[in-house]
């Protein structure tokens, strides 16, 4: 979900995303690529989350 929410909200690269969790880079590149295969699921599940949050 980190990873959809850099992506997706903070507009961050997959090279930045993998440096800020401390994860391999071909790991974060091949999760930005599913969320962004499923970006409208991601979105309406973002803010479903945060609304939550609030």
């Amino acid at each position: 979900m980190a990873v959809a929410y850099l992506r997706l909200r903070a507009g961050l690269s997959e090279s930045s995303i993998a440096r800020l969790l401390g994860i391999p880079y071909p790991t974060v590149r091949r999760l930005s690529r599913r969320v962004l295969e499923h970006r409208g699921f991601m979105e309406r599940l973002l803010d479903v989350l945060l609304e939550a949050h609030i």
